[in-house]
């Protein structure tokens, strides 16, 4: 749960970050900035990193299993719990 919650605030950070960028250069340009920014973009961005690391935890998952499978030799040596 920890890291899903560093996950989510680098996210949060990254976004306020490229916001500023864009900000500043609308500043240098002269041209009207968004007050309110797009909070849909940036919960999709969570989203799409809760989904990451979900399917990495699958796959990590999935390779213990095939280790097991590798392991085995009739008796419960070598095995890693799931």
């Amino acid at each position: 749960m920890i890291i899903i919650s560093n996950l989510v605030t680098a996210v949060i950070v990254i976004i306020a970050y490229s916001l500023g960028l864009s900000n500043g250069q609308k500043l240098k340009n002269n041209k009207k900035i968004n007050v309110v920014p797009d909070v849909k973009e940036a919960i999709t961005k969570v989203e799409d990193v809760k989904h990451h690391f979900e399917d990495k935890k699958e796959l990590e998952r999935n390779n213990k299993i095939l280790q097991n499978i590798d392991m085995y030799d009739g008796t419960g040596r070598g095995q890693v719990d799931i």
